[in-house]
């Protein structure tokens, strides 16, 4: 997670991307709980929230001054596809975690070395697999 709760997103503050109007805060703590305060959120700031299950709360998401864009889930090619009981999160069928999805590329385009390992990814290598997620069909999911 780039910011904790702790870590206010006034205007002035450090934030990941300073906007005129407010920041742009990127989640993605796999904490299992909501981890982003509402009070502590500067308005106008636009939050994306890749972890699952999600950082920001329902009253973070209700205000009307802070966008909160969902990530962290991939489309499949086939909308069919579930995989276990509710689609693992009770994710509708087509639709997998993005850390699965990348499993699944890796497996389908035949990659034998780790990668995605570690807190320093480089971009080349995040370039590589958005490659391949086109190669192969695989879209962001806009929650339609």
């Amino acid at each position: 997670m780039v910011r904790s709760q702790s870590e206010p997103t006034s205007p002035g503050s450090s934030c990941s991307v300073k906007r005129p109007h407010g920041c742009t805060r990127t989640s993605a703590s796999g904490a299992a709980r909501d981890i982003l305060q509402s009070s502590l959120v500067a308005p106008g700031t636009i939050v994306c929230d890749v972890a699952r299950p999600p950082d920001a709360p329902a009253a973070l998401r209700a205000r009307a001054d802070v966008n909160v864009i969902d990530g962290g889930l991939v489309r499949l090619p086939q909308r069919g596809i579930a995989f276990g009981p509710g689609n693992l999160q009770g994710l509708p069928e087509g639709v997998v975690l993005a850390c699965l999805a990348e499993t699944v590329l890796h497996a389908l385009d035949g990659t034998t070395a780790d990668t995605g390992v570690g807190h320093d990814v480089p971009v080349e290598e995040a370039d590589r697999v958005i490659a391949m997620a086109a190669r192969h069909g695989f879209t962001t999911w806009d929650g339609q």
